[in-house]
């Protein structure tokens, strides 16, 4: 008399579910991966979208004339640390300065801009130069 057996044992039924659960786990962790990248990405892009909207503003205030020079002047040295250094506080994530110097005749403004996020751990840097009619030649 044959005996017929049919079916599947318990090893390979243990195997079937360990192989499965290592495929899992692998397809978690680049999902979770993925997800934190874009988070990051997410948050770069819009410190890199506050720091391009305050180059903005410089330059418009910049070539709105010299009687706002002194203004921007005052906040930009506030901002700015004395080492040369910007350094992150809760209360200016996004801090600027800017140099000026003569160019053929026309004060020519090296503006930098950066914007802090992470909770100050990242930054984006953002240089750009205006001349006095606030035109963006350089970044």
């Amino acid at each position: 008399m044959s005996v017929n057996k049919k079916g599947i044992t318990l090893v390979e039924t243990v195997s079937a579910v360990a192989i499965l659960a290592l495929l899992a786990a692998s397809v978690l962790s680049s999902v979770v991966f993925a997800r934190t990248q874009l988070t990051a990405m997410s948050e770069r892009n819009a410190a890199a979208a506050s720091a391009q909207g305050i180059m903005d503003v410089l330059i418009g205030s910049l070539s709105a004339g010299e009687t706002r020079i002194g203004v921007l002047e005052a906040r930009s040295l506030a901002d700015f640390d004395s080492d040369g250094v910007f350094e992150y506080t809760a209360d200016s994530p996004h801090q600027f300065t800017f140099a000026t110097q003569m160019y053929r005749d026309n004060a020519l403004y090296r503006i930098t801009v950066v914007s802090f996020y992470d909770n100050g751990r990242q930054r984006v840097t953002l240089t750009g130069s205006a001349v006095n009619t606030g035109t963006l030649f350089t970044s």
